[in-house]
């Protein structure tokens, strides 16, 4: 694999059905908070390729930007466990590393604009994490057995 600082190369012929994901995430909704101090809800649509099973699943503005820091650190930062050899890594991080969600607001979290601005980077981000995480791939060890589980329970889970 070769690496440089605008893109890389790899020598793994992947067929182009294996970058399909096998998880495909939507953001479909937002529900804003009725009462201060509630916080304003994304609903994202998850499903399986090819079947029927869906679900969704609510998550507040502040868990993106805490597992974002999370995709940082592992990618990003030296020693967060991300290896340059492995194309899994190295697409992620090429990915990431010029991605960031807006700031966050303090007294106009509630706005429209400020809710359509985080539901259209929000959206963004969840198809990033969706076609990388869920795809056929090829992940190293590394990623595969620490970053990758925290993805997929985000996407899982109920918080």
């Amino acid at each position: 694999m070769h690496l440089d600082n605008e893109c890389f190369h790899s020598s793994i012929a992947c067929r182009s059905d294996s970058l399909e994901p096998k998880l495909v995430v939507k953001l479909v909704n937002v529900k804003p908070s009725t009462r201060m101090g509630e916080p304003t809800q994304f609903v994202l649509q998850c499903s399986l390729a090819e079947t029927d099973l869906e679900w969704f699943v609510e998550r507040r503005y502040s868990e993106f930007r805490e597992l974002l820091k999370i995709l940082h650190a592992f990618f990003l930062h030296r020693g967060g466990g991300a290896r340059s050899q492995c194309f899994g890594c190295a697409w992620f991080a090429q990915t990431l590393r010029n991605y960031w969600l807006p700031r966050r607001h303090l007294l106009c979290s509630r706005s429209t604009n400020v809710i359509n601005q985080r539901r259209a980077e929000l959206h963004q981000l969840v198809l990033i994490l969706a076609s990388h995480t869920f795809s056929a791939v090829p992940k190293c060890i590394s990623c595969a057995k620490t970053i990758f589980p925290i993805i997929r329970d985000f996407f899982l889970r109920v918080s």
